[in-house]
Formats: structure tokens, sequence, C-alpha cells
């Protein structure tokens, strides 16, 4: 089969995937759906991690579904909207996203606007991460990190040159330290963290280990990164191939401030989908087998 058949087979996969999206975030999920009558509109769904029960939170028009599109904290919805629609950036060059949060009852507030962002709140709402590669907003340069208050407004730009060496993407919030990743594509060269007080930076270089994004797990608190050498599969066939030919997968411990680093164990042709459970405890897929397993990391 030809590299564009394998593309629209890819493709078409990627379009039932983003159907229903959802994020995770303080013991719940945000599950966003289209709303069967009107596909403009998108239903937003929390679901319990405990219990299990779902609740539907709010309606909202012209949701950005992509890879990380809500968060929730504390009674709180953060959502990215897209007015006009999906494909309104193929026919208005002024197009913008928009992030918005959304009280229980329902009661929006726009808080940003650009053309194509991310975005991480921290947990105690004190200050939202939102990250820019689309030219210029405020007249800066692309591939700019703004930290605003509660306030909404930016106390602090960071260009990625300041950051990183390639480009930003973001880890996670760990309290008041924002992590950050420098990464082309798939390839993570290292990571940064943003003290959001003081607003130093500590920068640990990875260039030596080529870290993948497809299968690794960083522990914000002990400092300590557990990955894999599984390689990124652009398509299903690749997939197919790498498991007829039974490649090994190593997966690594390392210690981002010793720079120590550990094999741990070895599976064939499949994902460790590492997880820390705690700040020594490692959970992920059985090597040589089917479900989970823990270690303890000493």
């Amino acid at each position: 089969m030809s590299s564009a058949s394998r593309n629209i087979i890819f493709c078409a996969m990627v379009v039932c995937l983003i159907a229903v999206s959802f994020s995770a975030f303080g013991g719940v999920k945000v599950f966003i759906k289209t709303n069967p009558k009107n596909r403009a509109m998108s239903d937003v769904f929390l679901k319990d991690y405990k219990t299990g029960k779902v609740t539907k939170l709010v309606t909202v028009r012209d949701v950005n579904i992509h890879y990380h599109p809500a968060e929730y904290h504390n009674g709180h919805l953060y959502i990215i909207r897209r007015p006009g629609g999906k494909e309104v950036h193929v026919t208005n060059p002024n197009w913008t996203d928009e992030l918005w949060r959304y009280t229980q009852n329902g009661r929006g507030t726009k808080l940003w606007s650009s053309k194509g962002f991310d975005f991480r709140v921290r947990d105690d709402e004190g200050m939202i991460a939102v990250l820019s590669h689309s030219g210029q907003v405020q007249g800066l340069p692309r591939s700019t990190l703004y930290l605003l208050n509660r306030d909404r407004k930016p106390i602090k730009i960071f260009r990625a040159e300041q950051l990183v060496k390639t480009d930003i993407s973001f880890e996670r919030w760990y309290g008041r330290f924002l992590w950050l990743k420098d990464q082309e594509e798939m390839d993570i060269s290292g990571f940064v963290r943003l003290d959001s007080d003081s607003m130093t930076i500590k920068k640990y270089d990875l260039s030596r280990l080529r870290l993948s994004a497809e299968d690794y797990s960083l522990n914000t608190k002990s400092l300590q990164l557990v990955y894999s050498d599984y390689p990124v599969l652009l398509d299903i066939y690749d997939g197919q191939d790498f498991e007829k030919n039974k490649t090994p997968v190593n997966l690594y411990w390392y210690d981002l401030q010793t720079k120590h680093r550990r094999f741990i164990a070895r599976t064939i042709a499949k994902r460790f989908d590492p997880k820390w459970v705690d700040s020594s405890t490692l959970e992920y897929n059985n090597p040589r087998g089917k479900g989970r397993i823990r270690k303890r990391i000493r």
C-alpha cells in the first residue's frame, strides 16, 4: 500500500479518536462530546476517578477539539473555543482561539485570545501558563510563553530561546513549579523547571538519552525519569512491522540530579506506559504478560 493511502487511513483514525476528547485533572476526567442535535455545540462531562460517576457540566459553542482542550480546577472549567468553528482558520485570516473559564452555573469569562495556543492552569488557579506558537502575538515573535495572573494580565513573558534550544511544550505544573519540555516534534532533549514565584529557571539536559515523547514518565517531586526506547510509529503499518520483527524495548530509570541511569526491564514490541504511583513507586505494563506491575525505585 502506498504512503499516501497509509496517510489517508491514519487521518481517518485521528478524526474518529478526537470525536471524544478528555483531559484528566484534580481527580476527574473532562470529557467533551459533540452535541448530537447541534454539531457546533459540545457537551462537557466530568467523570470522578473514585466513584466512576459521570456528570454533565455545561454545553459550549465552538470548542476547539485538540489534544488538550480543557482542564477542571476547583469547580471551574477552562476550555479553548474557536469562534466560527474548526474550519474558520481556512476562511477567515483574522481567526482566533479563545480560552474561557466557566463556573458550575455555566457563567463564562474569556481569559485569553490569540491564534493557536496551548495552556496549563496552576492547581490553585493563581496562575495560567499560555504557550503561543502562531506567529506574532502582541508584537512578540512565535514560541512565546505567557504567565497570566488571576486578573488575566501577563506578568511574565519568556521567548523560546530564553528557555530551550528547540521548541517549548508543556509537561505539567507541580506546586509553584511549571515544568516544560525542550521538544522538537517527538524528540525531547531536556526539561525546564520554572519557579513561578521567583521566575527563575533550572534546565536539565537530556540530549544524550535520545528521549522520545512516546513512552516516559517524569516524577516532578523526586526528579526522577523513567522512559523506554519504544520508537515513534507513524501509522498502523509501522506498528505491525515492529511487532512482526519482535523488536526488543528497554525500560530505564534516570535521576535528573545525579545523572545516573539504570536498566529496569525489557519487553518485546510493546509500550511500558510507565506511571509514577508516588515519589518512589513505579507502575508499568508487565513485560512478560498481561496486566501491570509495581516496582519500588531505591
